[in-house]
């Protein structure tokens, strides 16, 4: 049974702002191929939250997953970092850039 995804205020400002980043470098293609990965990505995760291709980390003594986007076949320097609540639904709480330093991105994160 897929699990219901949803995206945090930042999580949706993280894609925000990659899709004007990618745009003004690489153009809309790219940014529509992008786009797709997350979606993937989303996608595996609403099927299986505990995917074994996510790592967990803590943060703050909360149990974090990160899965990075990159699928065979697809570059992508960016990851989810998401969260599995309680009933099984998941929050992804930022989408961060592989050269990001993870703990001051989330410093902010409850």
């Amino acid at each position: 049974m897929e699990k219901r995804v949803r995206f945090s205020r930042r999580a949706r400002q993280d894609v925000a702002g990659i899709k004007r980043w990618t745009r003004q470098q690489f153009g809309v293609q790219q940014v529509a191929d992008y786009l797709k990965l997350i979606a993937l990505a989303v996608n595996e995760i609403g099927e299986n939250p505990a995917t074994p291709r996510a790592r967990k980390v803590s943060h703050n003594g909360i149990e974090l997953m990160v899965l990075a986007l990159a699928r065979k076949g697809h570059n992508a320097s960016h990851y989810l970092v998401y969260r599995i609540h309680p009933s099984g639904n998941v929050e992804i709480i930022r989408v961060l850039h592989e050269k990001m330093d993870q703990e001051s991105r989330l410093a902010d994160t409850p």
